[in-house]
């Protein structure tokens, strides 16, 4: 039986906001979602989109986190936020009330990182939920084609999963085939004929003229012999990897931003103490070292309280605005 009603997450939450307020926290709205653990488990396999597409894989990894939980091999996450404006958060009606301020203040520290990282700033969260259902429904439409069919759906999403992260990396725009051939010529051209390198000319033949990291696009550019549904998959795939990049490459600073902050706004909220020692339990087992690991809440959580006591609350902020985890 729940400890707490809708009522009393709004009554917290108002609080945990004025807090974070008060410290020029910036976040984007927040949507919170009341569900139970099932669901949860359904929301963790699609990465927490609602609107994600279909493949076989989620239902396998489903299954595997349903039987482990029921088995008690592994617990589950205490929350789950998306990237967008607005931000969607889960809370599991499992939950105690304790737990659920917790992560709500958790959730206001992810979302101010999505909202203000330089490393998210191509994401284009304003439509990220739009571009993931329009997604979704173009791939429901090719499997129902019988000119396609789902089988070659499922193997071309298969062939293009295995690849996914062969993409833009960097936030660097992609200068296509055209355009290097363009800037090869003009540096030949500057150059004396009697001193260019030998084989400087035959590079313009090459295809791709450059090694091109960026996989995916490189297909959709020299894919002529590809129909339009397959280029509109590799453009799919594209499109989500470089939406997950950057919480990938921020691990670290995301989840100490976010741990940084919860700390600090439940002491706060000045809990009863039947709160306050349940979430000081909580969060000691959350930001505890892994042995033989990396525990990114540990490392991320104790990078910012250290910077905060060293070089004050400015450096936190500029670190949380400019970096990666392998910058910071």
């Amino acid at each position: 039986m729940s400890d707490w009603s809708v009522k009393d997450l709004e009554y917290w939450d108002d609080k945990i906001m004025e807090i974070g307020k008060s410290y020029n926290l910036d976040w984007f709205p927040i949507n919170y979602e009341i569900c139970d653990y099932y669901d949860m488990i359904g929301s963790m396999v699609y990465h927490g989109m609602p609107s994600h597409y279909g493949h076989w894989s989620y239902g396998k990894s489903f299954e595997k986190t349903h039987l482990y939980y029921n088995s008690g091999l592994t617990g589950l996450p205490y929350e789950l936020i998306i990237n967008s404006n607005p931000s969607i958060a889960y809370l599991m009606k499992e939950n105690p009330l304790y737990l659920q301020i917790l992560i709500m203040a958790h959730c206001i520290g992810h979302s101010d990182f999505f909202k203000n990282n330089r490393i998210f700033s191509q994401t284009r969260p304003d439509n990220a939920v739009s571009r993931f259902r329009s997604a979704k429904k173009r791939i429901q439409k090719y499997s129902e084609d019988p000119s396609v069919g789902l089988d070659k759906v499922e193997r071309t999403l298969d062939a293009l999963r295995a690849i996914q992260f062969q993409t833009n990396r960097h936030g660097i725009d992609r200068l296509s085939h055209r355009e290097k051939r363009k800037r090869l010529i003009e540096k030949i051209n500057q150059i004396d004929p009697g001193d260019r390198e030998e084989g400087s000319e035959e590079a313009l033949a090459r295809v791709p003229i450059e090694p091109d990291y960026d996989v995916l696009s490189s297909m959709i550019e020299f894919g002529s012999h590809l129909s339009e549904w397959e280029k509109d998959l590799i453009g799919i795939v594209r499109d989500e990897s470089q939406y997950f990049i950057p919480q990938i490459k921020t691990k670290i600073l995301n989840e100490g931003w976010a741990c940084f902050w919860h700390y600090k706004i439940m002491n706060d909220l000045e809990l009863p103490q039947k709160y306050h020692i349940p979430f000081l339990k909580s969060h000691n087992q959350v930001v505890r070292p892994h042995i033989g690991g990396i525990n990114p809440y540990h490392i991320g959580f104790h990078l910012f309280t250290k910077m905060e006591k060293e070089q004050g609350m400015e450096e936190c902020f500029i670190t949380r605005e400019v970096h990666d985890d392998v910058s910071a």
